[in-house]
């Protein structure tokens, strides 16, 4: 039985995973501590082969071994993998005659496992993380007595796997007793200003710190009015509340009595500073109730933003809680940055976010389409839908903005559907009209690759749209292939429908090239970057017949986007490019503009044959 693997129960793997990386020892480098060990025990036990291997999500990383040179192997076929689920030890006497193991790609390949034996290990509250394994390539007997001898030493590992995890422990909890709040339990000023500014030294552009002061409004007066167990009440259910707001990497203190100061990292690219404030805001709208009375307070926001306003943690805390002082109580909205020009882009990205979801609604938006044209015949070989967005109130909106916006929050997985939905239905009916049938190309995501039932989704619009899959191309870009594991099951249901995949903006740095060869692609689609320049600049037209080469070699079509001239155009002939898109054949055009052009013959057929 080939890749024979558990799926494990999903509250048990989240809490081992969680015991696991807690350790902070995945993928760090040789220690002679581990060493020792499978040394001693390679010894010991007379086998060829001994490894302390870790089950992360989808491998077994091994810390130490002995007798084979190797460092992760697959999940799906790791033995150690297996051990997760016993209770102490698993004994394979003759992995080639275990119908279980039997056709395991270990077994039949190197290293030809036969005999294995694998001792649980566990973390700090006892969770099971891998196992101290044993290997031979013949069949061997394992009595009770080494077992046991096995199963010790697997205790004395787990007490140097957990030793850091410990020390730390011990560490924080004297901290703690000293530098935090009595009622809270969070840090004081001192350790919270020293925290950011470690943040502040190792932030990498383009990340970003905004340090937020915050404070709960009419506190004093209540305190007047309700007394001391109804303001303690508050205070510890609002630190609660925030904390739950943050990532393991941002931080928080209570100031003063009703004041909060925190930080927060932001990846502009990832994440978005807006989402997190009403994260903030929206844990702090639901009353307090204490001893069956609710009150219901309101907080004052003020923002500073490294790099922008300060580089200097003190400074920083100082410019947020100086931009809090500047708001009321009843200030609309409730925040205000340092910077003016902050606060202001803010507010219009929070009204931005409720019109586009609007929008989406009430179908405001509108799908342009542009050609791509086959390099060889001139013919349209294909087209892209590109989403356009035309407010009553802020006039054209740049698809780059709202793009953005939709990307930061999970409007993107609605807006990601409504144009998949559109751009079939639009396709069909093009072919209804007896228009020559073309595959339509759709951006998707990262967030809605990730999507559990995204492939379902598909099928279904496919399906309402009576779209033939093979009419449907989705646009992926590179950036979508960090941590591919998250996608690729998802990529590989989609491809089995019968579409396509295009990877977009290739070029811009983010993938492996050993991906390209796993991924189910048809389409390498060059970066525009690339395309802009390649005619005066070595550099880039090199890179651009590197591109092509690469993709014909993989047996990909190669597609360059951004073409608008007539000497772009021959380069990428010479190069042999496969297709073509841009201003020198077509703008994006409305669904009755692009109709009448696929319904003409020839239509580029001159712009193709020009030699200049």
């Amino acid at each position: 039985m080939e890749n024979l693997h558990f799926i494990p129960e999903a509250d048990f793997e989240i809490s081992r995973l969680k015991e696991l990386y807690e350790l902070n020892i995945l993928d760090t480098g040789k220690e002679e501590r581990f060493d020792r060990f499978t040394d001693l025990i390679s010894d010991l036990f007379d086998v060829p082969i001994v490894l302390i291997g870790l089950v992360d999500k989808h491998r077994e990383w091994i810390k130490s071994y002995t007798g084979i040179s190797i460092n992760q192997i697959p999940r799906d076929i790791s033995f150690c993998a297996h051990t997760l689920y016993e209770k102490e030890i698993l004994v394979i006497n003759n992995a080639k005659k275990d119908p279980r193991f039997e056709g395991s790609h270990l077994v039949l390949n190197k290293p030809h496992i036969s005999f294995y034996a694998g001792a649980l290990l566990r973390g700090p509250t006892g969770k099971p993380i891998g196992a101290l394994s044993i290997i031979d390539k013949r069949p061997r007997k394992f009595n009770s007595r080494k077992q046991q001898q096995l199963i010790q030493f697997a205790r004395l590992v787990e007490r140097e796997l957990c030793y850091s995890y410990y020390n730390n422990k011990i560490r924080i909890d004297t901290e703690s007793s000293s530098f935090n709040d009595f009622l809270t339990g969070l840090p004081n000023r001192h350790i919270l200003k020293e925290r950011l500014g470690q943040a502040v030294e190792v932030a990498q552009y383009p990340q970003q710190i905004a340090v937020i002061s915050l404070k709960i409004n009419q506190l004093q007066e209540l305190k007047s009015s309700a007394g001391d167990e109804v303001i303690s009440c508050i205070i510890n259910e609002t630190s609660a509340r925030l904390k739950k707001t943050l990532m393991k990497s941002d931080g928080i203190s209570l100031w003063e009595e009703d004041h909060f100061i925190l930080f927060i990292t932001i990846n502009p690219q990832t994440s978005s500073l807006l989402m997190k404030l009403e994260n903030i805001l929206n844990t702090l709208e639901d009353k307090f109730e204490f001893k069956e009375e609710k009150y219901s307070l309101s907080t004052n926001i003020g923002i500073s933003i490294f790099p922008n306003d300060s580089h200097d943690a003190n400074q920083l805390v100082e410019n947020a809680i100086y931009a809090m002082r500047l708001l009321t109580s009843d200030s609309k909205p409730p925040y205000r940055f340092f910077s003016e020009e902050a606060t202001t882009k803010l507010t219009k990205q929070f009204e931005l976010e409720h019109l586009l979801i609007k929008a989406i609604e009430t179908n405001a938006l509108e799908l342009y389409y542009q050609p791509k044209v086959d390099i060889s015949s001139g013919l349209i070989c294909g087209v892209e839908a590109l989403c356009r967005w035309n407010d009553p109130t802020y006039g054209s909106i740049s698809p780059t903005e709202f793009i953005l916006i939709a990307e930061q929050s999970d409007i993107i997985i609605q807006l990601g559907e409504w144009v998949l939905k559109e751009a079939c239905k639009k396709n069909k009916e093009w072919q209804s009209q007896g228009l020559r049938p073309i595959p339509i190309s759709v951006n998707v995501s990262k967030k809605q690759l990730m999507k559990k039932d995204f492939p379902q989704d598909v099928k279904k619009i496919l399906q309402e749209s009576k779209l033939r899959a093979k009419y449907l191309d989705l646009e992926i870009t590179e950036s979508s292939l960090i941590n591919i594991e998250d996608i690729i099951e998802n990529l590989n249901i989609i491809f089995k429908l019968g579409i396509t995949f295009s990877l977009d903006d290739f070029g811009t740095g983010y993938s492996s090239l050993s991906y390209l060869k796993n991924l189910p692609l048809k389409t390498l689609k060059i970066d525009i970057s690339f395309i802009k320049q390649m005619v005066s600049n070595t550099h880039d037209a090199v890179m651009v017949r590197t591109i092509v080469a690469m993709a014909k070699s993989l047996g990909l079509v190669c597609l360059a986007e951004g073409v608008e001239n007539s000497n772009q155009l021959l380069f990428l002939q010479a190069y042999q490019c496969d297709q073509i898109q841009g201003y020198l054949f077509s703008q994006p055009l409305t669904a009755d503009e692009f109709a009448r052009l696929l319904s003409k013959k020839d239509i580029f057929k001159k712009i193709i044959q020009w030699r200049g």
